[in-house]
């Protein structure tokens, strides 16, 4: 598998754009985008969220453009849509990670966004993803969750600016196990 680019990044946003379908860089992605300017090196794939509702009445519309743009659409379930896209003869991947909204339940009106990964629940409040902020990157406009650092502070913890590996989920701040 090859290392993802910046022209990758550029390339599904777009399509992301021409769909009608709301992103926002996430995860590895946006860490790197933030902390360094650029990709995280050595990172295995892209990080993008999505709304789920968007989702749910673009899907159609944007599988088209998807393959438009030369891009593979993999795999769909609740959690993660997962395209494959191979310039040169290479893979790389993009995970487009599908997004809820719920109330909390503490009884304060105040919303959730979250969504699930491998076996539990990653949640944020709802003043990252209610409203999206935009950088320039390379002349490119991208969509960030609003407050990105506070963000990276919910998902990573308040030491997100020194690198780590995270292999487990329980080293994310923000992932609880699922419980039934």
């Amino acid at each position: 598998m090859k290392i993802p680019t910046i022209e990758t990044l550029f390339k599904i946003t777009g399509v992301l754009e021409e769909s009608n379908l709301g992103y926002w860089l996430d995860g590895g992605t946006l860490l790197g985008i933030t902390r360094n300017g650029t990709l995280i090196p050595g990172d295995t794939d892209l990080d993008l969220g999505i709304y789920s509702i968007e989702w749910a009445q673009n899907q159609a519309l944007f599988e088209r453009a998807l393959a438009e743009a030369g891009m593979t659409f993999n795999t769909t379930n609740s959690r993660k849509a997962g395209i494959s896209y191979s310039p040169n003869g290479k893979l790389e991947w993009i995970d487009l990670w599908k997004f809820n909204y719920r109330q909390r339940k503490y009884g304060d009106g105040l919303g959730e966004y979250y969504h699930q990964a491998w076996g539990g629940t990653f949640t944020w409040p709802e003043q990252h993803l209610k409203t999206l902020d935009k950088i320039v990157l390379l002349d490119h406009v991208l969509y960030v969750p609003h407050d990105p650092e506070g963000y990276l502070t919910v998902l990573y913890g308040p030491d997100w600016h020194t690198p780590k590996k995270l292999c487990k989920p329980r080293d994310y701040a923000n992932w609880k196990k699922n419980v039934y």
